[in-house]
């Protein structure tokens, strides 16, 4: 057997499988590179989505704008708010057409995991929201993840950790996958409120499929181990 071959082999067995990017799979309110876009800009990565109450692409909303930005979580460069349309503000209505009714606003993010193996994906963390996060869900299962009137966590003056765990996971397919936050507006008498969300994923990694030739150098290092015996 010839060295080089069978240290390329051993590399291949012992060699921990370091995870890569989720590329695709954005924070809100940013570009393709992932920096915060400014006030007013439409969301490229998110869209509004049946059955919320509304469908389109949100707005970016920074505190440029001002209220509610502060009292809502202030600027970074990795993620900004996205809310919802409106022609003369990116923020507002929030909500009601009709008094006594909530309405809930379906945010929703494509990702692919072409070239990753989705059974190994990592996916975690934080989430603000005005006023209730109802639910996350996975290509449109509810993962769990939630913080409702009855218990709404840190709302939009903070930030709610949120992971996927293993049954979340398995819910992935090697192409294209969607994530969806449904928020809901507090305002329940039918008048304009202030309504958004803003996610920022702290990890988004998953390990590579090997590239045909790397399989088979394993393939022939493991052979030629075999012949030896």
């Amino acid at each position: 057997m010839k060295p080089l071959l069978f240290l390329a082999s051993w590399a291949l067995i012992t060699a921990p499988a370091f995870g890569a990017t989720i590329s695709s799979l954005f924070n809100t309110g940013v570009n393709a590179s992932g920096v915060a876009e400014p006030d007013g800009a439409t969301d490229s990565h998110y869209l509004l989505v049946s059955p919320g109450a509304q469908e389109g692409a949100p707005y970016v909303a920074t505190g440029a704008g001002g209220f509610p930005i502060p009292p809502w979580v202030g600027d970074a460069p990795t993620s900004a708010w996205t809310t919802t349309l409106n022609p003369i503000t990116p923020l507002g209505p929030g909500s009601n057409t009709n008094a006594g009714i909530f309405a809930d606003y379906y945010y929703q993010t494509t990702f692919s995991m072409s070239g990753l193996n989705p059974s190994t994906a990592v996916i975690s963390g934080q989430v603000s929201y005005d006023n209730f996060l109802q639910d996350v869900l996975l290509n449109g299962v509810s993962t769990g993840i939630s913080a409702p009137a009855s218990n709404p966590g840190p709302s939009f003056g903070g930030w709610l950790p949120f992971s996927f765990d293993a049954a979340d996971i398995a819910l992935l397919n090697g192409g294209v996958n969607t994530v969806t936050f449904i928020v809901r507006s507090a305002q329940a008498d039918g008048m304009e409120d202030y309504t958004g969300v803003r996610v920022e994923f702290l990890q988004r990694d998953a390990a590579p499929i090997p590239e045909p030739s790397s399989l088979a150098l394993l393939g022939a290092g493991l052979l030629a181990m075999r012949r030896r015996r």
